[in-house]
């Protein structure tokens, strides 16, 4: 299986894209990420930027969730091409996907970047002003409610997925690789999702103020209200279920990076030094301090 959008078919083969084959050996561009069985790499072409993420190998488990979830006997990749196709006929901020190609054990997906667009947690180190803080946390809110109310789930959603367009300050979201289409979701579905984002968010990037602008924008688009009972449920999911997430390396990773957003900062680092025989192996503890800056992208 191999799709390939006719817009784009030009560009690909002056950069030597012309075949499925050549998706899966394609060595342009920067590794940006790298997990056991996934790579991204960020390729330009021309004026704008692709993204090529590859499975290797499918895993057997993915096609059965694929399968489960009605998107048929298919990889993540595949599985993630339907749902951007579904996002973008709603008008859903997301990228639009290029191209999709399968066979065997081995499966991609090619999406386009955002042109002039930033993940939050860079977003934040260009030093916003108040009012556009302000004004993306609503635009948060609303897609973020817009999703849900389409039916869609996002078990992804970290603050890294978040990206800020810088000249108009509108939202778009990436990675639904594991997204769901459901009926409807509960006010405690929602807020788990929301808890995702808020856990991977340090209160020093993001105050607890700007958090609940961002709930009341979300409720208010959801539900056309903001009753103090909402709130209050809402609030309650979203701090137990992070304080749950935040149990995990994974987030905890997440969490410290926007850490560096914030003021002070003190990170403490365990290590264990290996000396000579003659003198006896210890843990030491050291502290120190890390400037509250991100280079951004």
């Amino acid at each position: 299986m191999f799709y390939l959008n006719p817009r784009y078919e030009a560009d690909f083969w002056q950069q030597g894209l012309r075949r499925e084959s050549d998706f899966f050996t394609c060595c342009e561009g920067v590794a940006i990420g790298r997990h056991a069985r996934r790579q991204v790499r960020r390729i330009s072409l021309n004026h704008y930027q692709i993204f090529l993420k590859r499975e290797e190998p499918v895993q057997l488990r993915d096609r059965w969730e694929s399968w489960w979830n009605g998107f048929g006997w298919c990889s993540k990749a595949r599985r993630e091409w339907q749902i951007l196709v579904r996002l973008r006929e709603r008008g859903l901020p997301c990228p639009e996907p290029i191209a999709v190609g399968e066979t065997g054990n081995l499966a991609f997906l090619v999406v386009r970047g955002f042109a002039e667009s930033f993940d939050l947690p860079t977003w934040l180190a260009f030093r916003p002003t108040e009012e556009e803080r302000h004004a993306v946390l609503r635009h948060m809110g609303h897609a973020i409610a817009d999703l849900h109310d389409a039916g869609f789930t996002h078990p992804d959603l970290y603050a890294k997925h978040i990206f800020i367009h810088r000249p108009t300050l509108q939202v778009s979201m990436v990675d639904f690789q594991r997204t769901r289409c459901v009926k409807s979701m509960s006010l405690q579905q929602r807020s788990r999702e929301l808890a995702r984002l808020d856990a991977t968010l340090h209160p020093g990037a993001v105050s607890i103020k700007e958090r609940l602008t961002f709930l009341h924008a979300y409720l208010h688009r959801a539900y056309g209200h903001v009753h103090p009972h909402l709130v209050r449920e809402s609030a309650s999911v979203v701090s137990a279920e992070s304080s749950r997430l935040l149990k995990r390396r994974r987030i905890q990773r997440m969490y410290a990076e926007t850490s560096l957003l914030s003021g002070d900062v003190s990170v403490v680092t365990y290590c264990r030094v290996k000396v000579p025989d003659m003198i006896s192996t210890r843990v030491t503890d050291s502290a120190m301090s890390l400037p509250s800056r991100r280079t951004g992208k």
